[in-house]
């Protein structure tokens, strides 16, 4: 299976050509809330959810002076639209609190699940998606 797998890798790659890589990482907060999104639904409609959000908020600090239902209307695409905004809300209104300002960009990149910073770990959207995953 591996060696179909990889014909057909090269073969992919000798057509299109290897894909260039975006220039630019995502924030930490905004790949969070896609993951947040993401949860039991497929990409296209976490993604639209995720472009709802994007296209009618200049920042998330805007976005989290809305309460978890207004959050709501905006990404029931993606379903499960009760529990993820309030997650979002609860994870952009928290950051507020305890940072003072809606950002993650203080996290390295490159750090590994055993390395999160015990602030980010405490959230309770996070730990709560992060327990969900291990399932």
């Amino acid at each position: 299976m591996k060696k179909k797998i990889k014909k057909i890798n090269d073969l992919l790659i000798e057509h299109f050509g290897v894909p260039p890589k975006s220039k630019r990482s995502p924030e930490p907060l905004d790949t969070i809330i896609g993951t947040i999104l993401s949860q039991n639904t497929n990409d296209n409609n976490s993604y639209k959810a995720y472009r709802n959000l994007r296209d009618n908020f200049k920042s998330w600090d805007e976005l989290s002076d809305l309460k978890h239902v207004q959050i709501e209307k905006y990404i029931k695409i993606a379903g499960l639209g009760n529990q993820k905004s309030k997650a979002i809300y609860q994870l952009l209104n928290s950051l507020k609190k305890n940072h003072k300002k809606v950002s993650l960009n203080y996290i390295s990149y490159s750090i590994q699940f055993i390395d999160t910073p015990p602030s980010i770990m405490n959230l309770q959207p996070v730990t709560h998606l992060l327990a969900s995953d291990k399932k």
